[in-house]
């Protein structure tokens, strides 16, 4: 995956992508050229787990926006925290 959009502004974890831009017009480029690459390689997306435009994205137990990544502890059985 990340040798198809290394040219991309692209945060690859497994099966999810983050594209991230300073504006929205560079934001529907790089989503266009996202768009594209993913017909020419026959890549499926699923439309139901798409957020365009988002202002902060939950990943991996991370909230990524603009300003900062932060991390959401998780719980344990025995009240111990975890860190993705």
């Amino acid at each position: 995956m990340e040798s198809l959009f290394s040219r991309l502004y692209l945060l690859i974890w497994l099966d999810d992508m983050l594209c991230f831009a300073i504006d929205a017009d560079r934001l529907v480029s790089r989503l266009n050229a996202v768009f594209t690459i993913c017909l020419e390689k026959c890549l499926k997306l699923n439309s139901l787990k798409c957020d365009l435009a988002a202002i902060n994205v939950p990943i991996c137990r991370r909230i990524i926006d603009s300003n900062a990544i932060k991390f959401i502890p998780v719980r344990r059985n025995n009240g111990a925290s975890d860190y993705c």
